[in-house]
């Protein structure tokens, strides 16, 4: 079935574990560890026209590479792909949060960061587009941003001129060109921790918030608080 979307809405839910279940690792605990009284704030980046040019010319060559149409067929046939063009309306009319909800292997995960980056070059506003992706676990996160990089014909996480990186939490690949940043929650949340300063991010995305795990029901709190004041209210929602 095709993910259902709910656009406004101020908690987490959707996938993970079921109520009452226990976190099989330890990995967000750890690195969030002294995140109590968070004071970092997202902000808009600044745009570069120049930069504009450079994503779009690349997100072109993706489009028309026929050593990549296997995979963009592939990723075309998935469940998340019907939904795509609901999902980007709702970013447009300026829904602060929206919550997505599927069945596993719909694409949840791997699809919707790439959508909102490839809308972002598409619309000439890729150097504005920088996106945070979380996951549960370490191996999550690693395995989840080769994949990605691997859809999009790109090289290894956080080498020069791909757009996909990972931090876990004695390990971190990006680069210059990262745009999509794939860690565990608890790497963000110590972002959000590092003091006064802010963190440059135009799109935060939750995957698989579990509602019992006190760093994800953190996270779904401190993020949304903290993102730069340019979306509608939290009480303005939809359900599709």
């Amino acid at each position: 079935p095709m993910p259902s979307l709910v656009a406004g809405a101020a908690g987490g839910g959707g996938g993970g574990k079921a109520a009452g279940a226990v976190a099989d690792d330890d990995d967000d605990d750890a690195e969030a560890s002294g995140t109590d009284g968070a004071r970092a704030a997202f902000c808009e980046l600044e745009r570069d026209a120049l930069y504009d040019e450079e994503l779009a010319e690349r997100h072109a060559r993706y489009l028309s590479s026929p050593a990549l149409a296997q995979m963009r067929s592939a990723r075309a046939a998935l469940p998340a792909h019907g939904q795509r063009g609901e999902f980007l309306r709702l970013l447009e009319t300026g829904h602060r949060t929206i919550l997505i909800s599927g069945a596993t292997g719909s694409g949840k995960t791997t699809q919707i960061p790439q959508y909102i980056l490839e809308h972002a070059a598409e619309t000439g506003r890729g150097s504005q587009c920088s996106i945070i992706c979380t996951q549960p676990r370490r191996i999550a996160a690693i395995s989840v941003a080769e994949r990605v990089a691997a859809e999009r014909g790109e090289g290894a996480p956080g080498t020069r001129g791909s757009a996909v990186g990972y931090h876990v939490r004695l390990e971190a690949h990006r680069g210059p060109d990262t745009r999509l940043l794939f860690c565990t929650t608890g790497v963000l949340l110590r972002m959000l921790c590092a003091g006064d300063s802010a963190v440059a991010c135009s799109h935060v995305v939750l995957d698989e918030v579990r509602r019992t795990h006190a760093c994800d029901a953190r996270c779904t709190t401190a993020a949304p608080r903290r993102a730069a004041p340019r979306r509608a209210p939290f009480h303005e929602h939809r359900r599709i």
